[in-house]
């Protein structure tokens, strides 16, 4: 169950980050009128339509797992009274009921909207907002949610929502700015509009770092008073694996933005393969990550108990 449970996190976590990190790129790192970006929109689109579909898949499969969990019985799907009591009795059934139709309310969005997603306008804009909400919302349903109430609680959710937020504008926008860089390895002409989103996404990946970090820092602060306690644990010893990966695509980042990308025009062709090269380690990492995450949340930190 644990192993089913953290699949169906895992799916969710990256659908949320893709719909999240690739509805804001547009916005940010793409010039206001380009006819070069026909293909790599076309492609986002279909990232974004693929990542709702499993938004809304990954949410019934961990209700489901945790019905069936609380109850102890797989059954229990199929009892009307068993699922009332999940959704209306505890705390937990209520946020997932928010959650739920914020999933339902994303899909619609990406059904109505579907050809113009990606783009400067109200519905890609939403579909970030949707996202989001559902990104941060995860908080109430997993460890925080456990710490007493008051000031503390409060700080460490916003920590939460800081980390969970920078990982997916970060590990999000690798998908079109990935396409962009590959496009421009096949296709010299296509390099000044990658080149120009590279460096637009250089602040944003700065930032998202610091909320990564600053966030991570707090949540881990929250939860342990020594690194022995921390090792010692096995919600410690996955938080640790995931530090060292983060540190491995801040390393890689740091190459990308103080090494290739200044060599971009200087020697295009060698440049803009190390950078293609570079985003894929970038994007595999960032799977891991969010793997590592689905992970910590089935195990409980040091000094929680079941």
């Amino acid at each position: 169950m644990t192993a089913a449970l953290a699949a169906a996190r895992l799916l969710q976590f990256l659908a949320a980050t893709i719909l999240f990190g690739t509805s804001l790129f547009p916005f940010y790192a793409l010039p206001k009128v380009s006819p070069d970006v026909g293909q790599i929109a076309r492609q986002s689109r279909a990232a974004l339509a693929f990542a709702a579909v499993t938004v809304f898949v990954s949410a019934l499969a961990w209700v489901a797992v945790s019905v069936i969990d609380l109850a102890d019985d797989a059954g229990a799907l199929f009892d009307p009274e068993t699922v009332s009591q999940y959704f209306f009795e505890t705390s937990f059934g209520k946020i997932w009921l928010f959650r739920l139709a914020l999933v339902l309310t994303l899909i619609a969005v990406a059904l109505v909207a579907r050809r113009r997603l990606f783009a400067r306008n109200v519905a890609t804009g939403l579909l970030a907002v949707l996202a989001a909400l559902l990104l941060i919302s995860q908080a109430w349903i997993g460890h925080p949610a456990s710490l007493p109430g008051g000031a503390g609680r409060l700080v460490v959710i916003f920590a939460y929502a800081l980390h969970v937020l920078g990982a997916a504008i970060w590990l999000g926008a690798l998908i079109p700015l990935g396409l962009l860089v590959d496009r421009a390895r096949c296709d010299a002409s296509a390099l000044p509009v990658a080149e120009f989103a590279l460096r637009r996404f250089s602040p944003v990946g700065m930032g998202a770092i610091v909320a990564i970090l600053l966030g991570g820092l707090i949540n881990l602060a929250s939860r342990v008073d020594s690194f022995e306690t921390l090792a010692a644990s096995g919600w410690g010893q996955i938080a640790m694996s995931k530090a060292a990966i983060i540190a491995g695509m801040i390393a890689a980042a740091a190459i990308n933005r103080f090494v290739l990308m200044p060599r971009l025009f200087a020697a295009p062709r060698q440049s803009v393969a190390a950078l293609a090269r570079s985003i894929v380690f970038e994007q595999a990492a960032g799977l891991l990550i969010l793997a590592a995450t689905a992970f910590m949340a089935v195990f409980h930190p040091p000094g929680m108990h079941h």
